[in-house]
């Protein structure tokens, strides 16, 4: 993807003749010097895992913006349960406004990705 990109950009920075050639060789040089980091969980990667994962969401053909919206909304649950339970837990199996905003407040979950976690069924 990022080759793909980087080549774009360099054809279009050849094409244009109102850039001169000392400006269209420094930007070659910095899109060739980009270096991407694209990451990924590995689970992705093992077949059937991503099926799994979205198996609740009812995607429609020909939908593209409501299924968008259907995953989008199975993910904020399952991080609405997940941040319900971690509160539920912290907090002796009490729920209230002060323990959820607290979460939402908290640097959570203490790293630099989310986990949606499918452990409650939908009513």
């Amino acid at each position: 993807m990022m080759n793909d990109i980087r080549s774009s950009f360099n054809s279009l920075v050849r094409q244009e003749d109102w850039i001169n050639p000392e400006t269209k060789q420094a930007a070659q040089e910095k899109a060739d010097a980009v270096t991407s980091f694209i990451g990924y969980q590995e689970w992705l990667l093992q077949p059937g895992k991503l099926d799994e994962h979205y198996a609740d969401v009812k995607l429609v053909e020909n939908q593209y913006l409501w299924n968008v919206i259907r995953i989008k909304s199975s993910e904020v649950e399952s991080f609405l349960v997940q941040i319900l339970d971690q509160t539920k837990s912290e907090k002796n199996d009490s729920y209230t406004g002060r323990d959820i905003t607290i979460s939402f407040l908290r640097p959570w979950p203490r790293s630099n990705e989310l986990r949606f976690n499918r452990k409650h069924p939908r009513a």
